[in-house]
């Protein structure tokens, strides 16, 4: 009898969850409202170390997809930006010339360095006024853009930084906030090279592309 609610519980709560997920980016939550909720959200996950399922093999075709991109559409040479590093669990999945990643949280950039640091550079830093050092390869925002107020502001900032032929590759789970910042990409002029769909265990929907100045290949 034990096991048979505990397996009712299982599935009433997948059940929720599943249900949750698919009216998740339709819910008419105010987009600043919803922004807020998010960040607190993050923000507690920081002080309890939360965000540490980011390293699981969960999480790891989302990661992995992230770095397809930029190795796909720019050389071994390519200079990387992540912006919203966390603990830097994309430089794992990725080869590169040079990587800088930059958080808000100093707590993720600690992990960061102890993991990481000898393969990359990682700096404590608000994305919101950060200020990249040249031209780059590929600006990464990986689960991050939809946390800053002015998000389309960012993304016409950073893309002065990007070197002729270089992308921007944006992965966002979809929210209200996330379907906002899809359809202001397309009155921005640049294209889409590629998008990737991405589903983890608990049904949670993250939608990854690559953008660039170039016109698509026909």
């Amino acid at each position: 009898m034990d096991l048979a609610k505990r397996s009712f519980r299982t599935r009433l709560r997948v059940g929720l969850t599943e249900t949750y997920v698919s009216l998740l980016p339709y819910l008419p939550i105010p987009l600043e409202l919803h922004r807020r909720l998010m960040l607190a959200d993050s923000n507690r996950r920081v002080a309890s170390g939360g965000w540490s399922y980011l390293d699981d093999i969960s999480e790891a075709h989302r990661h992995g997809v992230v770095a397809a991109f930029c190795t796909y559409f720019t050389d071994t040479s390519r200079r990387v930006l992540d912006v919203g590093c966390g603990a830097g669990t994309l430089l794992r999945h990725l080869a590169c010339g040079e990587y800088t990643g930059i958080d808000v949280a100093p707590e993720q950039i600690g992990k960061a360095l102890r993991t990481h640091g000898h393969a990359g550079r990682f700096l404590i830093a608000d994305a919101n006024t950060f200020q990249p050092e040249g031209m780059l390869d590929a600006i990464v925002f990986n689960e991050s853009l939809y946390y800053m107020p002015e998000p389309m502001r960012q993304v016409e900032r950073y893309c002065r930084f990007l070197a002729p032929g270089g992308i921007l590759v944006l992965c966002m789970f979809e929210t209200n906030v996330a379907r906002h910042i899809w359809r202001a990409m397309r009155a921005t002029g640049m294209s889409e090279r590629t998008r990737v769909k991405l589903v983890n265990e608990n049904g949670f929907i993250s939608i990854a592309k690559a953008f660039s100045d170039r016109p698509v290949p026909v």
